[in-house]
């Protein structure tokens, strides 16, 4: 090894043990500073008194006393008003709804019925898989004559 290399290590090493010393130390102080106790902690702790009974001595008492009588109290039955707005919301969405169908039976070409009652269908959110189940029933599982009344129709959806 060269002079100069080696000089290098020795400076690296005593700058190694100077970090380790003085991380040593600061760890030492620090614990030091926890593990002291103030004055008044220390009498304190002087003036602690054993408990009065132990633990087994409770548990044997709460054993020998009889458990207190719970007796639940009647709820009364109420219907959330919640739930009535949401049957007004989910009434005002179904006229809503056939009331579009209604509007669609209005014309008397069956297959143009049929595209409006897709339209209708598709415009509702129901998805493209439902919607196609719901127009092979009316298309496939009801007469022409069936098909053309709304009640009928209805039913079927």
């Amino acid at each position: 090894m060269a002079a100069a290399q080696s000089e290098t290590l020795v400076y690296l090493l005593f700058f190694i043990g100077f970090l380790m010393t003085v991380i040593f130390s600061v760890v030492l102080i620090s614990g030091l500073k926890k593990s002291k106790l103030p004055p008044q902690a220390l009498e304190t702790q002087k003036n602690i008194q054993p408990p009065a009974k132990t633990i087994r001595e409770t548990i044997e008492e709460q054993r020998h006393q009889p458990p207190p009588e719970i007796l639940p109290e009647p709820v009364p039955f109420t219907v959330p008003e919640v739930e009535t707005n949401l049957r007004q919301a989910l009434k005002k969405t179904e006229e809503s709804f056939f009331g579009r169908i209604r509007k669609a039976f209005s014309n008397e070409d069956k297959k143009m019925v049929l595209e409006q009652i897709e339209e209708v269908l598709y415009t509702s959110d129901l998805g493209p898989t439902t919607v196609q189940k719901l127009l092979d029933v009316v298309e496939n599982e009801l007469s022409s004559k069936e098909a053309s009344n709304i009640d009928t129709v209805k039913k079927a959806l």
